[in-house]
């Protein structure tokens, strides 16, 4: 990109000018290293979420449907790639998992343009700045060059590109709280639905002292926790003291959220974005276990550590815990996944913005249900031990079904 002769080598405007173009370029290195990193990430996602897909099926003894698995795993191993004309009828599961690839690809596409354009946007206002500036100190030539420049960038490659990619999905359908819907490209089923299974949701979109549960509309309570507003993820609950909690009782939790005490939940999810703010300390997500009453507990360990702990009985327990640790004060997207197959042979699966970073094949199960009230943000064992989590916590959801690696790649994206 030339800066134009009437600017003059070494002057003011062009060192400006300069600064501008070396800032456009550095932010489109930095939206290409961030959607390269997606890019390389998710055939290994549609890999393990077809290996999930294909052991599930096999336990069902359905041969035809494990087969189609099968025959699309060694189809994508060789291709990398899942069109349109890939797509299969049946099973349903294996099409909902195709779908959601499209439809992952699709969001990332419209991401990657829409960051574009607003680089663009931001690179022609300092330039037109820098025109009236250049227009009140009497440099009109130069001020001219800097206009030719700055209505030259709605030509760059990149520019056009992201046009063209705006343009062709103006019709996509993009929801609020939703990933990129897949009817407006090809018909039914439809890939992933965040509220397919959804049991339990906290968005923390309003409140001080109640948090309305968004699935029954029941209200959470809380205890130091107070709605903020984030730069980055919106409206959030701050956790703000060592009593800090928010809590359902067990009667207002739905038959199959896990370890409900009438309920028949076995298999869950829960997934939730975190913001820890003090590590080597216990960081409670989300559990339902306390007052001497075992269940399940969804952590950050004081190793900075993602962990689930199960337990089947009051003295029988998994701890999963995933390799990684979390970085502190920044948003994490973590999930877990609990596949109940039986007492000992049970799946968990801990993920970490997006990638999967443990598995358990062999936990106790199932979740050992009793009457305890459900925490967000607090582990409360009673008078001997209590913590609450120590930052933010927002967009907590428990499932109950077992979300795939891609599902909960589409959950990361989802937007409050």
């Amino acid at each position: 990109m030339l800066i134009g002769l009437s600017l003059g080598a070494g002057t003011v405007s062009a060192q400006n000018v300069e600064q501008f173009q070396k800032s456009w370029v550095n932010g489109l290195d930095a939206i290409a290293k961030e959607h390269q990193a997606v890019d390389d990430e998710r055939p290994a996602q549609y890999i393990i979420a077809l290996g999930e897909l294909k052991a599930r099926l096999q336990k069902t003894g359905n041969l035809d449907n494990t087969l189609a698995v099968k025959n699309e795993l060694v189809r994508f191993e060789e291709a990398r790639k899942v069109g349109k004309s890939d797509r299969v009828d049946s099973p349903p599961e294996l099409r909902r998992l195709q779908d959601t690839w499209i439809d992952l690809g699709v969001g990332d596409r419209l991401a990657r343009a829409k960051k574009v354009k607003r680089l663009a946007l931001q690179y022609q206002r300092g330039l037109a700045a820098l025109e009236k500036s250049l227009t009140v100190d009497g440099k009109l030539d130069e001020a001219l060059a800097v206009r030719a420049i700055k209505r030259s960038v709605s030509d760059y490659p990149e520019v056009k590109a992201a046009g063209f990619v705006l343009a062709e999905l103006a019709s996509v359908d993009v929801q609020p709280k939703t990933t990129v819907r897949a009817s407006t490209i090809h018909p039914a089923p439809s890939a992933f639905d965040e509220k397919k299974d959804l049991v339990f949701h906290l968005g923390f979109n309003s409140g001080s002292s109640l948090f309305r549960e968004s699935v029954s509309g029941k209200q959470a309570q809380a205890r130091e926790v107070s709605g903020k507003r984030d730069s980055a993820r919106g409206s959030v609950a701050e956790y703000t003291d060592k009593r800090s909690a928010v809590r359902l009782s067990d009667a207002l939790l739905p038959a199959l959220f896990p370890g409900q005490s009438g309920g028949a939940g076995k298999d869950f999810s829960v997934s939730a974005w975190v913001n820890i703010t003090a590590g080597d300390r216990r960081n409670p997500i989300a559990g339902k276990q306390g007052h001497n009453k075992r269940g399940f507990m969804f952590s950050v360990e004081p190793n900075n550590k993602l962990t689930i702990e199960l337990f089947s009985t009051p003295d029988k327990k998994t701890q999963v815990q995933a390799g990684p640790s979390l970085e502190l004060n920044e948003w994490t997207h973590v999930a877990a996944t609990y596949d109940f197959d039986g007492d000992g042979r049970s799946r968990t699966v801990l993920y970490v913005n997006g990638r999967q970073v443990a598995v358990e094949p062999a936990c106790v199960g199932p979740v050992l249900a009793s009457d305890v009230q459900f925490y967000a943000g607090r582990y409360d064992w009673g008078s001997s031990y209590a913590v609450s989590l120590h930052g933010k916590l927002d967009d907590l959801r428990v499932y109950s079904s077992v979300l795939t690696a891609l599902e909960v790649a589409a959950l990361r994206k989802i937007k409050q």
